[in-house]
């Protein structure tokens, strides 16, 4: 179940840093 989560959370965290760059961006 570990793995799952980590897995998880190496795929949401670029998604997460591109919608604040791109959030930034468009300020």
């Amino acid at each position: 179940m570990e793995f799952l989560i980590l897995l998880a959370l190496v795929l949401v965290c670029p998604i997460v840093m591109f919608f604040m760059m791109k959030g930034h961006k468009h300020k």
